[in-house]
């Protein structure tokens, strides 16, 4: 019986589980953070900086080539209860060399906070970023994202953020690129995922889900899914690209020939990739 499209129960988990289509998993994830431990040993970054309250609200932040430069706010996946900043920096060395700033950012999980709770804090860094970047040679009127997975989300719904709030210019955000994110969390409610996500109410679900929360004053976004993501994962992508554009605001899809869900990041690492120069050429490099 189906659950949700064509999907019964199973399917459907199967579908938001990424290490069921991807059973080499811990190669690429190995690979993904040997990349990030490269970059941080090869740059001169600046670590641990407090953006909030908590522990867990701390961020690194990697110089580019100069002053003003354009900045990237990184947020890492790990479907909201694993990795840390320090699994996320695989595209830092990349920025860097093109000119911008790379900031990686550290935020709580849902196995001690609810999802509310960590998109607030996502907010609180990008906040953090727009009042002293400018003290790390950064550009505060150039702030870019970046996230893979449930970063992707994360960074979704912090453009949808009224920046009022947060006594912070509308524009805050230039532009995104957001790699195999779920956009829409409606049928992820219906998985094994909201064992985790604890979603209770549908007025919960639309709140924290970016397709709703796409925001009267867009920019630019790069929507990008690995050739090898489940269908689900790609149709999200597909109805989010869809959704922004149909309110005028500007986006590129893309899909990363031979790329699994995991592998995908290595790409945003590889400067000669598609997708490497597709995030650059966002920030004008």
């Amino acid at each position: 019986m189906a659950l949700y499209l064509d999907y019964d129960t199973e399917a459907l988990n199967n579908q938001y589980n990424p290490r069921f289509w991807v059973p080499d998993a811990e190669v690429h994830t190995k690979a993904t953070t040997a990349r990030s431990q490269a970059a941080i040993k090869k740059l001169d970054g600046q670590f641990n900086i407090s953006y909030g309250d908590s522990d867990d609200e701390i961020l690194d932040v990697f110089p580019g080539t100069g002053t003003d430069d354009p900045v990237r706010v990184f947020f890492h996946g790990g479907a909201w209860v694993r990795n840390t900043k320090a699994d996320a920096c695989y595209a830092a060395d990349t920025h860097a060399e093109a000119g911008a700033l790379f900031v990686a950012v550290n935020f709580s999980k849902l196995t001690a906070v609810p999802l509310a709770e960590m998109i607030r804090q996502s907010r609180a860094a990008v906040a953090w970023v727009y009042n002293n970047i400018k003290d790390y040679g950064g550009d505060p009127r150039r702030i870019y994202l970046g996230g893979h997975s449930s970063g992707a989300h994360q960074s979704g719904m912090v453009m949808g953020t009224d920046w009022s709030d947060w006594g912070l210019p509308a524009d805050v955000i230039k532009g995104a690129t957001l790699l195999s994110g779920n956009y829409d969390l409606y049928p992820l409610s219906l998985t094994s995922r909201n064992d985790d996500m604890k979603l209770q109410t549908p007025e919960e679900v639309k709140a924290l889900s970016p397709i709703h929360c796409i925001p009267e004053r867009g920019c630019p976004l790069v929507v990008a899914t690995a050739e090898h993501d489940s269908n689900e994962f790609i149709r999200q992508s597909d109805a989010y690209f869809e959704a922004w554009t149909a309110t005028g605001h500007p986006a590129e899809r893309l899909i990363v020939d031979g790329a699994n869900h995991f592998s995908i990041t290595q790409a945003l690492g590889d400067a000669e990739s598609d997708l490497a120069r597709a995030a650059l050429t966002q920030m004008q490099l």
